[in-house]
């Protein structure tokens, strides 16, 4: 199965990051999405989410300590929460 996932914008607050810690964050949401929905797939709702311009992902807690590789694998899971078939219901927080 092939998904092709668009993610137009990505907006943090209060999360300073140069060129660099963008292009990491980034990177690092790809990798994790590949990771994630491999291993859990998409929702059996998946044709109906692929309409929606705004998903649910659950809340994410992000603290500057965490830096751009670990702030973009919890963005990701996050996005799995909301169109793959885990568990929607989890939330990641380190504070």
């Amino acid at each position: 199965m092939k998904i092709s996932l668009h993610i137009e914008r990505l907006i943090l607050e209060d999360m300073d990051l140069d060129v660099h810690g963008r292009e990491r964050l980034g990177q690092a949401v790809r990798q994790q999405l590949v990771v994630g929905l491999a291993q859990q797939g998409l929702a059996s709702d998946g044709h109906a989410l692929a309409s929606q311009r705004n998903l649910n992902g659950g809340t994410v807690s992000l603290v500057d300590a965490d830096g751009p590789v670990l702030a973009g694998q919890k963005i990701a899971r996050a996005i799995c929460r909301g169109i793959g078939n885990g568990d929607r219901t989890q939330t990641y927080s380190k504070e």
